[in-house]
């Protein structure tokens, strides 16, 4: 990193919180997702379980349930956090369910991933837009007011796949969704049209997130937000670590 040359591959999440502390102190963050050992977990190490983090001179955290996977629970959260008197400067969406063996359909009708890790964290940041742009109105820096979706390089392994979004069929797509086939044999998974985990789930719905950002940019940029979506590399998450052991190791 340009502005910390210090960082590399062993940097943990806390490292990198405490050198930016400065630039959020103040601030109010949103993180979805702040399970053990994760991303959220990490930026928020002083609390034992945030997800609403008030950042002053003594952290203070403010705890939302939310079950990204149901839209009546997002809804009901997204009302909580309306409720709050303080906007929102920064919001993180962090949460993911990684390559769950079996497709499941939510109650909403919607594939189980694609429902918590796109369309949960899309109908959320949407609910409380108005906390962002007010709190962009409020802020004299232009892009200070953020949304990051976290994602990941899987956009290069496969495409959405708009033609069977909820992953129910094996029949064949259009080539521009057809996936990067010879970077998944890399990666030990066979060449199949029907459902697969890793590829149908995880990895499309890392090019979803990064859509999001392209389209929150064009549309929110005018007010003052920016949006991101980085790809944090392997992050041994309670959630993402039995699948990170099960890939065949490469040197």
């Amino acid at each position: 990193m340009i502005s910390h040359p210090n960082f590399s591959g062993t940097t943990t999440g806390t490292e990198v919180a405490s050198a930016f502390a400065d630039q959020i102190r103040g601030k109010t963050v949103i993180i979805t997702g702040c399970s053990p050992n994760n991303i959220g977990k990490a930026l928020l190490k002083p609390s034992p379980e945030p997800m609403w983090a008030l950042s002053s001179s003594v952290l203070n955290v403010r705890k939302l349930m939310m079950d990204l996977s149901s839209q009546e629970s997002v809804r009901l959260a997204a009302k909580e956090v309306n409720e709050y008197e303080e906007n929102g400067d920064i919001l993180i969406n962090c949460a993911a369910v990684l390559a769950h063996p079996r497709r499941e359909i939510t109650n909403d009708g919607i594939e189980l991933s694609l429902g918590a890790n796109h369309i949960g964290h899309w109908l959320f940041t949407n609910l409380i837009m108005n906390k962002l742009k007010a709190a962009a109105a409020a802020s004299n820096h232009v892009g200070s007011t953020r949304i990051i979706n976290v994602t990941s390089i899987g956009h290069m392994y496969s495409p959405f796949r708009f033609s069977v979004h909820n992953f129910a069929t094996s029949e064949e797509v259009p080539p521009e969704e057809t996936p990067n086939w010879e970077a998944l044999i890399w990666r030990g998974q066979t060449k199949k049209l029907g459902y697969e985990p890793m590829r149908d789930r995880t990895l499309t719905n890392t090019t979803q997130n990064i859509l999001f950002s392209v389209y929150l940019n064009q549309q929110l940029s005018q007010h003052g937000i920016y949006s991101f979506a980085p790809h944090p590399d392997a992050v041994l998450s309670d959630g993402a670590k039995p699948m990170l052991d099960s890939m065949p190791q490469r040197v």
